[in-house]
C-alpha cells in the first residue's frame, strides 16, 4: 500500500505534470501565435516605415532640386542685375557723351547762325550803301546829262546861229 500510494503520488505528479506541460503547450501555442503576429505587424510596420521613409528621401530630394534651382535663379538674377546696373552706367556715360556733343555742335551751329546773320547785316548795309551811292551817281549823271543836253543845245544854237552868219 506504500508503494501504491507512492505510485497513486507519482501518477498524481505526473498528472499535474502532464497538465502542467499540456497547459505549457498551450501558452507556447499562444505564445507562438502571438510572436507570429507580431511578426506579421512588426514586418507591415518596417514596410510602411520603408514607403515611409522612401517617401521623405524622395521628397527631401525634391526639394534639395528646388533649392539648387533657386539658387542658380538667384545667381542669374544677381548676373543679370550687374549687367542691368553696367548697361545703365553706359548708356548713362553715352547720353551724357551724347547731350555734351550735343551742346558743342548747337554752340557751334548758333556760333555759325549768328556770324552769317553779322554777315548778311554786313552785306545788306553794304547794298544799301551801294544803292545810295549808285543813286546818288545816278542822279549826278542825269544832272550832268541835263546840263550837257543844256550846254548840247546851246552849242547847237551857236553852231546854227554861226552857220547863219558865214
Amino acid at each position: 500500500s506504500a508503494q501504491l500510494e507512492q505510485a497513486n503520488s507519482e501518477a498524481a505528479n505526473m498528472q499535474s505534470s502532464l497538465a502542467l506541460a499540456m497547459q505549457g503547450a498551450s501558452e507556447a501555442e499562444s505564445l507562438r501565435s502571438q510572436i507570429s503576429s507580431l511578426r506579421a505587424s512588426a514586418t507591415a510596420e518596417r514596410e510602411n516605415c520603408a514607403r515611409e521613409v522612401h517617401a521623405a528621401r524622395a521628397t527631401l530630394e525634391a526639394h534639395r532640386l528646388a533649392v539648387q534651382e533657386q539658387q542658380r535663379l538667384e545667381a542669374r538674377v544677381r548676373t543679370l542685375e550687374r549687367e542691368l546696373n553696367d548697361r545703365e552706367a553706359e548708356v548713362k556715360a553715352q547720353l551724357a557723351e551724347a547731350e555734351e556733343r550735343h551742346a558743342k555742335e548747337t554752340a557751334e551751329f548758333k556760333s555759325r547762325v549768328e556770324a552769317a546773320d553779322r554777315s548778311l547785316e554786313t552785306n545788306r548795309r553794304q547794298w544799301r550803301e551801294r544803292e545810295t551811292a549808285l543813286s546818288r551817281e545816278l542822279e549826278e549823271a542825269q544832272t550832268r546829262v541835263v546840263e550837257l543836253s543844256g550846254d548840247a543845245s546851246a552849242n547847237q544854237a551857236r553852231t546854227e546861229e554861226a552857220v547863219r552868219k558865214y
